[in-house]
């Protein structure tokens, strides 16, 4: 080997070392997203329109909730189901908006229907992109319901999200049908 390419070798194990782990970069990246498109909206151009002031204001105040099928049920702020997060989610509608970032536990197996109902605004489910979480349910639109009928494809779904400004990171949603 010669010295020339000895020392760009050396170099590029010194960059390699350097940089943060690709989860923590997949972090930082959507924080950055997240920030760049709030400053767009909240510093408007003439032509721009301004974002709107619950997403502002949302973004001041951000609750936590870890989940963790394997934590406490209760205190710590850690949940066992998606569902159970959720129930922390206040209906909107009423005093000062907050975003609730529900951090799944990476790498775990989360096998649950999801539904974001219409008033629970401002929530993201996150994990790590290098682990993700995954959230699986087994409906098809032929299941029927408890209602005896078909589910159909609408009612079928793993995650459901009726609710405003939602945000899924470093999470994958599954359907697992087994014939």
């Amino acid at each position: 080997m010669t010295r020339k390419s000895l020392l760009f070798l050396q170099l590029g194990l010194l960059v390699a070392a350097s940089l943060p782990p690709a989860s923590k970069q997949m972090e930082v990246s959507l924080k950055k997203w997240l920030a760049d498109n709030q400053l767009l909206y909240t510093t408007p151009d003439a032509e721009d329109t301004a974002m709107d002031a619950g997403v502002v204001a949302a973004s001041k105040a951000q609750v936590h909730v870890g989940v963790d099928p394997a934590g406490s049920g209760s205190g710590g702020g850690k949940r066992r189901t998606i569902a159970a997060a959720l129930a922390v989610v206040p209906d909107s509608g009423g005093g000062e908006p907050k975003s609730y970032e529900l951090s799944l536990k990476p790498g775990q197996v989360f096998r649950e229907k999801v539904v974001v109902g219409k008033g629970k605004a401002y929530v993201t489910l996150k994990s790590d992109p290098a682990n993700p979480a995954v959230i699986v349910w087994n409906d098809t639109a032929a299941t029927l319901g408890k209602d005896g009928e078909p589910l159909g494809h609408v009612r079928s779904a793993t995650l459901t999200v009726e609710a405003d400004n939602f945000v899924a990171s470093g999470v994958v949603i599954k359907v697992v049908f087994l014939l």
